[in-house]
């Protein structure tokens, strides 16, 4: 019978990887999207990267999984892109 529990040691790499993603993330100059949601406190670093799982798996944008994960409302988060291609173009 197989064990539908993921070991400790599948958890551990699991944790890990997500913690080496979270990383990565800071070493961007800041002008993406998520950066933006970030550093003006309306979503968290796990948030962020848990939307951009969301919207890699899905195929949809990053703002579009903000949305459907309830992190945020639609009119949000389309001021903030707004906002944000003001400022830095799109990317």
């Amino acid at each position: 019978m197989l064990n539908a529990e993921p070991s400790p040691r599948a958890q551990m790499n699991t944790i890990k990887v997500s913690n080496e993603s979270l990383s990565a993330l800071d070493e961007h100059d800041g002008t993406r999207l998520g950066d933006w949601l970030v550093n003006r406190g309306l979503i968290d670093r796990y948030q962020l990267f848990a939307a951009l799982n969301r919207s890699f798996h899905d195929g949809c944008r990053l703002g579009d999984a903000i949305v459907a994960l309830d992190y945020l409302p639609r009119d949000v988060v389309e001021l903030e892109a707004s906002d944000h291609v003001a400022q830095f173009g799109s990317d």
